[in-house]
């Protein structure tokens, strides 16, 4: 069963833990998976809502009190094998609702206290706990959810939490999803190799971003020397499999390049181009320009590589820039 956790408050949602929590939820995932833990269930959303320490600027509260006030919520569907729990958890109002304050507050509206890490990982798990209870009010003879296991494994991790427990727990697992990643992200460029896929889409857009380095680090000539790409790649009829956007991640590392090549929809691809930033801003204006244009070349021949595009076309405008 695949847990997903998602917070929200009044104006928005989605929020993520941060700090020494951000992967906590992973890891009491982790650990209930080492468990055997069984359930007939295959999803199970846990949404914790916390009342707005302070309000913004446009952001109508009353209907997220009214939503507040009927938590608990629960749901559960057999036939999507899907659970839906939502908690009140005003514990992170603090931990969320503690930005640019002075710059965006228009009252404050919840007085709440500020909870160290430790804390608000107990909390987290006295949560699940919660939710456990939630589930098992609701359980039928039919169905499959380890209640003692579940219960048992997180009680065992809200023994072991302290500050060392959660550093060492968000550097291990950081280690260990970045390698994941980086793994997949090679797989992808791999498999796509394979596929050979029917070139049957005209290039739409071409865009160069600057993935982990300044804001408008290569402006203008990221910025010009695409439309003048997209402009010609487009005149020769450059053909795409499935996508007909074309973005090229320059990074500091071919590894950050992996990491920001995932393509979430089908008509975008990523390509990777790696700059050394360091000595890029060394360089003259007339050298900038002539990296930048090298770091594109790089990123295109790279997306061309892995899905055979037609390299002719692609050398035919690379000529043609250079030349003029």
């Amino acid at each position: 069963m695949k847990i997903y956790l998602t917070l929200l408050t009044a104006g928005h949602g989605g929020d993520l833990l941060n700090g020494n929590l951000r992967h906590f939820a992973r890891f009491i995932q982790d650990e209930l998976n080492k468990t055997g833990f069984n359930s007939s269930f295959e999803i199970f959303w846990l949404t914790l809502a916390y009342p707005p320490e302070y309000i913004f600027p446009g952001v109508i509260e009353k209907s997220f009190g009214e939503y507040y006030d009927k938590l608990p919520y629960s749901r559960m569907s057999r036939q999507s094998k899907k659970i839906e729990i939502s908690l009140q958890a005003p514990e992170f109002s603090a931990y969320f609702d503690n930005k640019d304050i002075d710059e965006y507050t228009v009252g404050k509206t919840y007085n709440c206290k500020d909870i160290e890490e430790p804390g608000l990982a107990k909390i987290l798990i006295e949560k699940y706990l919660q939710a456990a209870e939630l589930i098992a009010a609701k359980l039928k003879r039919e169905d499959i959810f380890d209640l003692d296991k579940f219960k048992s494994t997180l009680l065992v991790i809200k023994e072991n939490i302290s500050l060392d427990f959660l550093k060492a727990v968000t550097t291990e697992l950081t280690i260990k999803l970045n390698a994941d990643t980086l793994s997949r992200a090679i797989e992808l460029r791999e498999n796509r190799k394979k596929i050979n896929a029917p070139k049957d889409k005209l290039i739409r857009d071409f865009r160069v971003y600057g993935e982990g380095l300044p804001d408008k680090a290569l402006y203008p000539y990221a910025t010009q020397y695409a439309e003048i790409f997209l402009k010609l790649l487009r005149r020769n009829k450059l053909m795409c499999p499935k996508y007909n956007h074309l973005y090229i991640q320059v990074v500091p590392t071919f590894d950050e390049g992996l990491k920001n090549s995932f393509a979430y929809e089908d008509w975008n691809v990523n390509g990777i181009a790696v700059i050394d930033y360091t000595n890029y801003q060394k360089q003259s204006e007339k050298k900038k320009k002539e990296t930048v244009f090298n770091l594109i070349v790089e990123g295109l021949k790279d997306i061309a590589y892995i899905d055979n595009l037609d390299m002719s076309i692609i050398d035919k405008v690379i000529a043609e820039i250079k030349n003029e």
